[in-house]
């Protein structure tokens, strides 16, 4: 009991009393500040108590205690009244002293309900977050099964469309070696080679042919011989081409 000291008995102070309290008669204590407020700044016929708003009319009402009174205060205070007056005295500081244990002890229940309700409020709501990520975690994994399968079966598709194409190219580079080939063997005048050029060649005429050509009159040689002898251009005579000046 040595250790517990009072506290003011206004909700909103709730300041701790240790040098001086100001005590009602209806056993409540309250500090400088708030005594200053509802008692010194009122006539006495309007005094009020601020924590039950009971009148405080009577002079007696309302005293100042010294909580750490001198040890000459203590040999004094009680000097001279009766031992039954000492007791009754006692006994009301006591009673006092155990409403306010009381109240502290409500206030203290009260104030620990309104946290244990508040932890209760927070802690509903923590489980509701947690159920709700667990939930849209749950979701995401599927989501995330389903999208690997669909990748799955796109790989395995882009696989099996690589292979086609291979496929695909391979027949056309056998059908273009076919097509090739059968040129070759359609035109007599191409070699077989695959390699050989693709486009025919051009048919040109040498020797005597090219001087028939130019004078078809003085052809020297049938148009089916071929001779590669040189060609004179005079007659056995000795007589002149046209061409001869």
């Amino acid at each position: 009991m040595a250790d517990i000291d009072l506290n003011c008995n206004n909700a909103k102070c709730r300041k701790r009393l240790t040098n001086i309290a100001w005590i009602t008669s209806c056993s409540h204590a309250f500090c400088d500040k708030d005594a200053e407020v509802s008692f010194l700044n009122n006539s006495q016929d309007d005094i009020v108590c601020p924590a039950c708003k009971t009148s405080l009319p009577e002079k007696h009402d309302v005293v100042q205690a010294d909580l750490k009174p001198t040890e000459k205060f203590k040999s004094m205070v009680l000097a001279g009244l009766r031992p039954d007056i000492i007791m009754d005295i006692a006994n009301r500081a006591l009673t006092f002293w155990q409403y306010q244990m009381y109240q502290e002890l409500e206030y203290q229940k009260s104030f620990l309900k309104q946290c244990g309700n508040k932890i209760s409020r927070i802690e509903e709501n923590c489980e509701n977050q947690i159920t709700k990520l667990k939930n849209d975690l749950q979701k995401e994994r599927r989501n995330n099964e389903v999208l690997q399968e669909d990748l799955k079966n796109k790989e395995h598709r882009i696989t099996e469309l690589h292979d086609q194409i291979v496929e695909k190219n391979q027949l056309v580079q056998n059908l273009m070696a076919v097509n090739i080939k059968l040129r070759c063997n359609t035109n007599k005048t191409q070699p077989a080679n695959t390699d050989c050029e693709m486009y025919p060649r051009k048919k040109y005429n040498i020797g005597p042919q090219a001087l028939a050509d130019i004078n078809p009159q003085a052809g020297l040689l049938n148009e089916t011989e071929f001779d590669f002898r040189p060609v004179s251009p005079l007659k056995p005579e000795g007589a002149k081409m046209p061409f001869q000046y």
